[in-house]
């Protein structure tokens, strides 16, 4: 990385396991800095501390040694515990502060595929795709006064309304269908139930439907 002036850095690098032997070297333009400073991180985890870092190129390289076996984790949850999980708000899909919205809109849609169809219709038709229109930190309640984005703000909104409405829905990163040359694009899966298998533009798995904004170089929907 590039240190463009003195700066505070504070690296926390997780312990892989039982170490037997760990190497921690910095490199400012090609000079050795001294070892930085370990503090406790908390939970179990490890702060190194360079108090003031100089101007210029900064290389940080790790080495560890790992000798033994370890327990490898069950995975976590169970499909069920996953759908709980996609139903409740997040850092960049705040549903709880939908709630009015997503009522208001679509409260009396009940069949789950038709509702997704609709927010996925809804979405598109009230937001402009404009690449870099909005921020890194930027959520769904951000994009909805803004009123444009690109993939990820589309998804971000369909998810939020979704589990606004009790339907579980993730974002998903994936290659973008159709696109030369390639590149990666964000979809939402949602939760049709077990046997829905129905698919949208985006394609499914059963039980899952998948819709997303549209691609990259389609024509933007005029904002209403």
């Amino acid at each position: 990385m590039t240190v463009t002036e003195p700066a505070l850095l504070s690296l926390q690098i997780a312990v892989a396991g039982p170490t037997t032997a760990e190497e921690l070297v910095l490199t400012l333009d090609g000079s050795t800095l001294p070892t930085p400073r370990e503090i406790d991180g908390g939970y179990g985890g490890r702060v190194h501390i360079i108090k003031e870092c100089a101007p210029g190129a900064l290389v940080v390289g790790y080495a560890a040694s790992v000798e033994g076996t370890f327990p490898i984790p069950a995975p976590p949850g169970s499909e069920e515990h996953d759908r709980i999980v996609q139903m409740r708000p997040s850092r960049y899909c705040p549903s709880d502060k939908l709630l009015s919205t997503a009522n208001h809109e679509f409260g009396d849609i009940e069949d789950t595929g038709k509702l997704i169809d609709a927010v996925r219709d809804w979405v598109n038709g009230r937001l402009l795709y404009i690449g870099g229109s909005s921020k890194p930190t930027d959520d769904a309640v951000d994009t909805l006064l803004l009123g444009e984005g690109a993939c990820r703000d589309y998804a971000q909104r369909v998810v939020s309304l979704l589990r606004a409405r009790d339907v579980p829905a993730r974002l998903v990163a994936v290659y973008a269908p159709g696109l030369s040359p390639m590149d990666f694009h964000a979809v939402v899966e949602a939760w049709t139930g077990p046997s829905g298998g129905s698919s949208t533009r985006r394609g499914s798995r059963p039980g899952v439907r998948c819709c997303g904004s549209r691609r990259a170089g389609t024509p933007r929907t005029p904002r209403s």
